[in-house]
């Protein structure tokens, strides 16, 4: 793909998630949190990813086309929460439902895009569930916390509901 072959808005720098479903459960899911190229590579690359490269899955097979779901996560750039210095703090500073948070500690980082509260809309679990995915044992000491919303789109694999 060329850059140069898409519309303006289409080649402005932007990070990007594309996530596969089957039937309702994930099949694939990867990105990028922080815009490093244009838009149409970025979603370009994280669709590929998604698609055969994702560790928790297989490689995507033509016979799993019908029943698939392809959704499309644009980042807002991250902004980071200062002063969170324990728990009661980061969870006063969550939106449920439109923040997407970021943990950075001890070289781990673990993200939820903002979708994953339709799944989990308590925000201590929530958390609970990020820190375990990064996994942080405990507390993450010396941590930084990012959020970012997400502007989504979505679509079926043709010829399915």
């Amino acid at each position: 793909i060329s850059a140069e072959d898409y519309p303006e808005t289409l080649r402005c720098e932007r990070a990007s998630f594309v996530t596969l479903s089957k039937n309702g459960s994930l099949r694939g899911c990867c990105g990028r949190l922080n815009p490093t190229r244009p838009l149409v590579l970025d979603v370009a690359e994280n669709a590929w990813t998604t698609a055969f490269r994702d560790p928790r899955f297989s490689p995507l097979e033509a016979a799993e086309l019908p029943g698939l779901r392809l959704e499309l996560s644009l980042l807002s750039p991250l902004e980071r929460l200062s002063g969170i210095t324990d728990r009661t703090r980061l969870l006063e500073c969550l939106c449920p439902g439109r923040d997407g948070l970021v943990i950075r500690a001890n070289e781990r980082q673990a993200t939820f895009l903002p979708k994953v509260w339709t799944s989990l809309p308590q925000a201590e679990d929530f958390l609970d569930h990020l820190l375990k995915k990064g996994g942080f044992q405990d507390w993450p000491e010396a941590a930084e916390f990012f959020v970012y919303s997400t502007d989504c789109f979505a679509q079926d694999y043709p010829g399915t509901g």
